[in-house]
């Protein structure tokens, strides 16, 4: 990936959260420390059931007076449904927006969009632009949701990028039959220190008392042929897996 890319990804969607009680009600919801996060600050985190696992992931980006969370378009009527549910007495709405989200990854990325140097998972609104930093992908990433640049690519080299780096898709190689560290979100989705939330205890023991009963890796083949998405594998005659997401 040493070329700058400019990628629209139609499947990507941008969910606005807005009233006082946002951050207290969305950090009580998710996985991640939420509720400490001060404007242009953003991480990532799950939406989990009582048995822990996944209802849905975002990227939440915090700005003066509401939240952006970055989402799997697929994902959003399960995800609002799995918050909206506990709306009691809170002061908290959820608005799917219109805008188109693209990515802008490779070298040069940050210097084209006129950026200050971001921490990964933080950002900034800016002419009409959401702008959050992904390190995950590529040193130099950033989702934008808005009307930016004209994309220089196919969805299928941001595809590539992506299953290159680890990085999954909703739908695609996690879903709400994983738990979040089966999906090798442990590092940069979980917080084990924050307060309570639904599907906690199941996620603290595992972590605690064993280990994911099954993991999400990424796997090279050397002068092999790539498996198909779909395929089984197998080690020393039993089956080991199943292959999600490719890229020849």
């Amino acid at each position: 990936m040493n070329e700058l890319r400019i990628v629209a990804l139609p499947q990507r969607a941008v969910v606005e959260v807005t009233g006082r009680d946002r951050l207290r009600f969305l950090h009580g919801m998710c996985t991640n420390e939420i509720k400490k996060l001060t404007p242009g600050q953003g991480a990532r985190a799950a939406v989990v059931s009582r048995q822990g696992k996944m209802l849905g992931l975002f990227h939440a980006l915090v700005l003066d007076n509401s939240l952006r969370l970055f989402t799997d378009r697929d994902n959003v009527p399960a995800l609002l449904a799995a918050l909206q549910r506990y709306i009691i007495a809170d002061d908290v709405t959820f608005k799917p927006l219109e805008d188109p989200v693209a990515v802008v990854f490779g070298p040069g990325a940050r210097a084209l969009l006129k950026l200050p140097e971001l921490p990964d998972g933080h950002g900034l609104l800016r002419d009409g632009l959401t702008i959050v930093r992904d390190r995950l992908l590529h040193e130099e990433a950033y989702e934008i949701a808005g009307p930016g640049p004209a994309p220089t690519a196919s969805t299928e080299t941001w595809d590539s990028a992506r299953i290159a780096a680890g990085v999954p898709r909703w739908g695609v190689d996690m879903g709400p039959d994983l738990l979040p560290m089966e999906a090798g979100l442990e590092p940069v989705a979980i917080s084990y220190s924050k307060g309570c939330y639904i599907g906690q205890e199941v996620i603290q023991r595992v972590k605690t008392y064993s280990e994911p009963p099954r993991m999400l890796v990424s796997l090279a083949f050397d002068g092999a042929a790539v498996p198909s998405a779909g395929a089984a594998l197998t080690a020393d005659g039993a089956e080991a897996g199943t292959v999600p997401s490719t890229s020849g």
